[in-house]
């Protein structure tokens, strides 16, 4: 039997007349070519569109299956990785200004409570030892007359008694970590209770001098030096402090403390440092001007 097909379309029968009225039809035949083309784009299009649904939404990289999508995000994805460590750095950052910040509010609030607390226990003593005095005068006027009529001996640089610094103290400022030896240098050296220790500041923030006391007279030495010494001192003076008091400490205190000693060699740890002290030293300069003028 003879088959008749249609070379354009494909279509196939075995009576000639058929054949020929299909070759003679008003409406051509669709050829096939155009009909596969016709199929192979809409399997182009549901190929892009399964790939579109597996894409990357931090590189935009596309994937062929969502396990192979999963697992590049959780993985190899550098923009991921990237934002994330960002993101991570962003929030240390803000975190630990937070933390400065409520160190220095808690800072103020104990060194002014301290403070006060020697004050009233000096203005009782005062009171007990002094005769044919009336006692409301002496509460009221005993401090001025002490610092307008007394002479002030100022210690040496260097040569602070800092027995007079409590446990209590200690751990309060063990527990400022990076911010301690700051908060250590303001407790001795501006402290209203001991103007003896008034020996040190920075007269004039662009110029490299610092101005100390020594040898009963004060001398300009080089800023740098005489804030790495600073430093030191007071690093030790808390390190020793840190491992007798250790049992009695908070873990977040000793967390903290620790943290500084294994970090306190960075440059930019100890940059940060020096910074923090040359500004206390300058903003709270007019404290030792004073004492400097009453001898």
């Amino acid at each position: 039997m003879v088959e008749y097909n249609c070379k354009q379309c494909g279509f196939t029968t075995n009576k000639k007349s058929t054949y020929i009225s299909h070759c003679n039809r008003k409406t051509p035949c669709i050829p096939k070519i155009e009909s596969n083309l016709i199929d192979n784009t809409k399997n182009i299009k549901n190929t892009i569109n399964k790939v579109s649904k597996h894409k990357c939404p931090y590189c935009d990289k596309k994937f062929s299956r969502s396990d192979s999508l999963k697992r590049h995000i959780n993985k190899t994805c550098k923009f991921k990785i990237d934002m994330e460590n960002n993101n991570e750095m962003i929030y240390n950052k803000l975190f630990q200004k937070i933390e400065d910040l409520k160190n220095d509010i808690d800072s103020k609030t104990f060194i002014k409570e301290n403070n006060q607390h020697h004050q009233i226990n000096y203005n009782a003593e005062t009171i007990n030892n002094t005769k044919n005095i009336d006692a409301r005068k002496t509460t009221n006027n005993i401090t001025n007359n002490i610092q307008n009529n007394q002479n002030i001996n100022v210690v040496s640089f260097g040569k602070e008694d800092m027995g007079f610094i409590t446990d209590a103290v200690c751990k309060y400022l063990i527990d400022r970590g990076f911010k301690s030896i700051p908060k250590l240098v303001e407790f001795v050296h501006f402290n209203k209770n001991h103007p003896e220790y008034h020996n040190i500041y920075i007269p004039n923030f662009r110029k490299p001098y610092i101005c100390i006391h020594g040898s009963g007279k004060w001398i300009l030495r080089n800023r740098d030096e005489t804030i790495e010494k600073l430093i030191d001192d007071k690093k030790d003076f808390l390190t020793e402090k840190f491992h007798n008091l250790k049992e009695e400490l908070k873990p977040s205190s000793i967390k903290k403390f620790n943290r500084f000693l294994d970090q306190q060699d960075d440059d930019e740890v100890l940059d940060n440092l020096k910074q923090d002290i040359k500004l206390l030293l300058y903003n709270n300069r007019d404290s030792a001007k004073r004492i400097r003028q009453k001898n």
